[in-house]
């Protein structure tokens, strides 16, 4: 049989079209994707890390101070005055760091001390450290409050103080539950940030600025 050669030209003319053309409606829908996935991960930052603003930084630090969850309120007690010698001797008032608001005392605390390794019999405990951590199970919000005494060596004057668990996020105030029931918030049952925010306060009396 012969074959008409114009016709497998104009075929196979067709069937280039028809590739590119798919291949370019391809791109685009990956591009679009890509772009979707992108905004969401931003989205899943800002929620995260606590940025109040709506737009995507690029150059945003990763924890930036006094944001949503970066840990701010751990304390050291107790807070007694400090005598500081410069030219004179003048009293200096030692105050709390960070810049929120502490969680509020109506939660339940659950304390955690952790007490440094080693025999600390002799020496002396001169404060602690405090840390305290936002966590969540069905229904209760309540805090993690880690105390973490601070000792001193009389022979080498060495400050022994225990170290902190390893958290899901640095300096992150939000413990992993607490995290895992704002994200499934966010993102399955679809509740705008804001809306979490107001039920917090409505619910369990926590005001997150």
């Amino acid at each position: 049989m012969k074959i008409n050669c114009d016709l497998v030209v104009v075929i196979q003319d067709s069937n280039k079209e028809i590739t590119n053309e798919y291949l370019l409606t391809q791109i685009a829908e990956y591009k679009k994707e890509n772009e979707y996935l992108r905004q969401e991960l931003a989205q899943l930052k800002r929620f995260i890390f606590g940025a109040k603003s709506e737009r995507f930084i690029s150059n945003e630090p990763p924890l930036p101070p006094n944001t949503l969850f970066t840990q701010v309120n751990e304390e050291e007690q107790p807070l007694e005055n400090l005598t500081e010698r410069i030219t004179h001797t003048r009293e200096k008032a030692v105050h709390k760091r960070g810049g929120r608001k502490e969680l509020p005392d109506h939660l339940r605390r659950e304390v955690i001390v952790l007490e440094p390794e080693g025999k600390t019999d002799d020496m002396k405990c001169i404060g602690k450290n405090v840390t305290e951590e936002l966590e969540y199970i069905p229904g209760v919000i309540y805090v993690n409050r880690y105390e973490r005494p601070k000792y001193k060596d009389p022979k080498s004057e060495k400050i022994i103080i225990a170290p902190m668990p390893s958290r899901v996020v640095d300096k992150c105030i939000a413990g992993p539950d607490f995290m895992t029931y704002a994200i499934i918030g966010k993102y399955l049952d679809h509740n705008p940030y804001y809306r979490f925010l107001q039920q917090l306060k409505r619910m369990h009396q926590v005001d997150i600025p």
